[in-house]
């Protein structure tokens, strides 16, 4: 009632309809329908206040039968503050996602402790050829470092331990480095 800014009597005297502007008469039988046949749905819409300002709800509805009859339970949870928090998560994602893919820097990045390469950027592939795709599927740290052919200035090749990613995710250690 606080929320949505009507008094207990106002809101019970209103449909859903009349709080969720989302809400499709023509599909309630089907909403049912589907209450029904899962016992609980939870979904995300909007709900509307008495002055008229639009919020995000996550709504878990259930239902049951008590007696012959049936009903539906609901319950809805003012999503504002999440909404918010994943609007500038994926802001800040596409931020770095961007930094990265421009980088001038080569970037690999691998998961621990097998060292499958998750990602690769431009610059990267600029050094060392090939496409993301055949780099990023399925290639592990053995694979990496024998296909960078990462050299000393001597023209030896370096040996798995000695390269920064391989030492990263086999000891834990990071580093700065610079070939």
């Amino acid at each position: 009632c606080d929320r949505l800014g009507y008094t207990r009597e106002q809101l019970l005297s209103k449909g859903v309809a009349d709080i969720d502007p989302n809400f499709p008469a023509e599909t309630r039988s089907e909403r049912w329908n589907k209450y029904k046949q899962q016992k609980q749905i939870t979904f995300k819409t909007l709900h509307r206040t008495r002055s008229g300002e639009v919020y995000p709800v996550q709504v878990t509805s259930t239902y049951q039968e008590y007696g012959g009859t049936e009903y539906e339970f609901a319950y809805a949870e003012d999503i504002t503050e999440r909404v918010f928090a994943e609007s500038q998560m994926k802001e800040t994602l596409a931020f770095l996602q961007a930094a990265m893919d421009n980088s001038p820097a080569g970037i690999v990045i691998a998961d621990a402790p097998d060292g499958k390469l998750r990602y690769v950027n431009k610059a990267a592939l600029g050094i060392r050829g090939g496409s993301q795709e055949e780099l990023v599927n399925g290639i592990g740290i053995d694979e990496y470092v024998a296909s960078w052919k990462i050299l000393h200035f001597d023209g030896t090749p370096y040996a798995r331990d000695e390269v920064p990613l391989a030492r990263a995710i086999l000891y834990g250690e990071t580093c700065e480095a610079f070939f």
